[in-house]
C-alpha cells in the first residue's frame, strides 16, 4: 500500500501546501468543516460558562500545545530514521505544517468536552482528580477514534521497529500521549487563569504560555521514555493486538 510508506507523504505534503490536497472526495466536510463547527459550539459554550480568557486560553492553548507536540513527534521519527506516524496528505486541506488544522480542532473539542464533563461531574473534587478523569475519559474516546481513522486511511503507524507495544494496531505511546495532554493541560488552565485578579490579564497570559511551553518539553521527554519501554516490552511479545498496517523494513 503506497500510503504506508513515508517516502510518500514527505513528496505529497510539499504540493498539499503548494496547491491543495492531491485528491479529493465526499468526506472532505466531515474532516475539515464538522470539526470547525463543533469548535465554535465549543466556544460559545466555554464564553459563557468561563469567561472569554479562559476560553481563549483553552482553545490556543490546546491548540499550540498539541500541534506543536504533534509536529515534533513526526519530525522527530522522520529525522532520526524512524518514521513514527504521518497523516493522508489526499485528506485534508488545510495544514499547520505537518498536521491537518482539522486535527488541532479535534483535540481543542474533545480536551473541551471532557475536562468540562468531569468537571460536572467531580465539581466537589480537586483540579488534579478532574484533570486524571478528563485525560481517561480523552484517552477511551481515542481508543475508538484512532483504529477507525486508521481503517480509512485519515493517518498511520508505519513504525521502522516491529518491537513495541501495540494496543489495537495503535502504538500504546499514542495513548500515552492523549492522557498527559489533556491531564496536564487541563491542570494548567485550571490554575493560571484564576491569579488574573493578582497578576493582571497580560502577566497572566504569558504565564499560562510559558508553563505551556514547560508542559510540552515535559511531555515529549515522557513520550520518548514511554517509547523505550514500549520497545523493550514489545521484544518480549507482549502486545495487545498487531499493527494495523504492515511494519516497514
Amino acid at each position: 500500500m503506497v500510503f504506508t510508506n513515508p517516502d510518500w507523504f514527505w513528496n505529497n505534503i510539499l504540493g498539499v501546501w503548494k496547491g491543495g490536497p492531491v485528491g479529493w472526495d465526499s468526506m472532505i466536510f466531515f474532516r475539515e468543516i464538522f470539526p470547525l463547527l463543533l469548535v465554535i459550539l465549543c466556544l460559545y459554550h466555554s464564553s459563557k460558562t468561563f469567561g472569554w480568557l479562559k476560553t481563549i486560553l483553552f482553545f490556543t492553548g490546546s491548540f499550540l500545545f498539541t500541534g506543536i507536540e504533534e509536529n515534533v513527534w513526526i519530525l522527530i521519527g522522520h529525522f532520526s530514521g524512524q518514521e513514527t506516524y504521518y497523516f493522508n496528505a489526499t485528506q485534508y486541506y488545510l495544514w499547520f505544517f505537518t498536521v491537518p488544522i482539522s486535527v488541532c480542532y479535534g483535540w481543542f473539542f474533545i480536551a473541551y468536552s471532557m475536562v468540562y464533563i468531569s468537571t460536572k461531574l467531580f465539581k466537589n473534587k480537586g483540579i488534579y482528580t478532574r484533570a486524571l478523569v478528563g485525560g481517561l475519559l480523552a484517552m477511551n474516546l481515542d481508543l475508538m477514534i484512532d483504529p477507525i481513522a486508521v481503517r480509512n486511511l485519515w493517518w498511520a503507524w508505519p513504525q521502522l521497529q516491529i518491537n513495541t507495544f501495540w494496543i489495537l494496531g495503535i502504538p500504546f505511546t499514542n495513548f500515552l500521549g492523549w492522557f498527559l495532554l489533556i491531564f496536564l493541560f487541563a491542570i494548567l488552565w485550571d490554575k493560571v487563569p484564576t491569579k488574573e485578579e493578582k497578576w493582571g490579564r497580560k502577566k497572566t497570559t504569558g504565564i499560562f504560555y510559558l508553563g505551556l511551553a514547560g508542559l510540552l518539553g515535559l511531555t515529549l521527554l515522557i513520550l520518548l521514555m514511554a517509547q523505550i519501554l514500549a520497545t523493550v516490552i514489545g521484544a518480549n511479545g507482549i502486545n495487545l493486538g498487531d499493527p494495523l498496517f504492515p511494519v516497514l523494513t
